[in-house]
């Protein structure tokens, strides 16, 4: 017998066995755990959708005596700035047929329209910075997006679902969850939360939407919850944009109502008693717009 001959035999005997050790595994039951020939492939440390985490330090928090309580920690994470994830569409090799209009979404390197702020700047039109050399930013005073009929729209259907319970659906703080409280929520109409207020810019609206109101001091760190998990950056510049809705409908006039037709309706349904019709569409609100 030649030496490839013999070869060839070795191997078809291995095969055989292969199959006959396979074939007699088949059924088998055991109460020894799985081989794991790759343990770290196996049994990867990972945190599932809407658990708990103790891991990131800003999510962190003490309990009364000072002991770590992680009770507001979560495991879902923003992608580390300047990164898109593996595999998005538009990011791997090739231009060809790829589509790119996620991109900005991704990366969040527009300050003005991602986290509603906008560098200082001096006299000259160039950025102020601190004495560690950090610019200083504020906040916006305009929404930086397009106000359209379709943001409106979008707003005022976010704002009913996540806002309306504690807000109310008029902005005055009297919403069935806002008057059982622990204290009086604001009301949106207060100068103080209008354009050229103390609070009236509409990034800080924005602000507080994403990352909620602080509480120092208090047993909890917020007063009011982040709602970034809930609404994306457009979706709560156009919560901000239904705010100014809000605001501009009081002490309205039929005056205001654009189309002659449509004040005169109103005007007649006002003197007969009637209700204001359903609204149909939606215009600017008073203040809202691009910069």
């Amino acid at each position: 017998m030649t030496g490839r001959a013999l070869l060839n035999l070795v191997a078809a005997a291995a095969s055989a066995a292969a199959v006959c050790a396979a074939a007699g595994c088949r059924g088998d039951t055991s109460d020894s755990p799985p081989r794991q020939y790759f343990p770290d492939l196996d049994d990867q440390p990972k945190l599932k959708a809407q658990t708990r985490s103790t891991f990131f330090k800003e999510f962190q928090d003490t309990d009364e005596d000072g002991k770590p309580g992680g009770w507001f920690g979560r495991s879902m994470r923003e992608p580390v700035a300047g990164t898109v994830p593996f595999g998005a569409k538009g990011f791997t090799a090739g231009f060809e047929g790829r589509d790119f209009s996620r991109r900005a979404k991704y990366l969040r390197d527009d300050d003005r329209v991602y986290r509603g702020e906008e560098p200082m700047l001096d006299g000259k039109g160039l950025p102020l910075r601190d004495d560690a050399g950090v610019p200083r930013v504020k906040y916006v005073k305009n929404i930086p997006v397009p106000v359209t009929a379709e943001l409106l729209a979008l707003g005022q259907k976010k704002y009913d679902i996540y806002c309306l319970p504690c807000h109310g659906g008029d902005g005055a703080g009297k919403g069935l969850v806002g008057v059982r409280w622990a204290y009086g929520l604001p009301s949106f109409h207060q100068d103080q939360y209008r354009h050229g207020g103390e609070k009236g810019d509409d990034g800080y609206l924005f602000h507080v939407i994403r990352n909620g109101v602080a509480n120092p001091g208090g047993k909890y760190p917020l007063k009011m919850p982040s709602y970034a998990q809930k609404v994306d950056e457009f979706e709560t510049w156009a919560i901000v944009a239904h705010l100014r809705v809000l605001q501009a409908s009081q002490g309205a006039t039929p005056a205001d109502v654009p189309g002659e037709a449509d004040r005169i309706d109103l005007e007649r349904r006002r003197d007969r008693g009637l209700p204001a019709p359903a609204a149909t569409g939606a215009t600017g609100p008073t203040g809202a717009g691009t910069n």
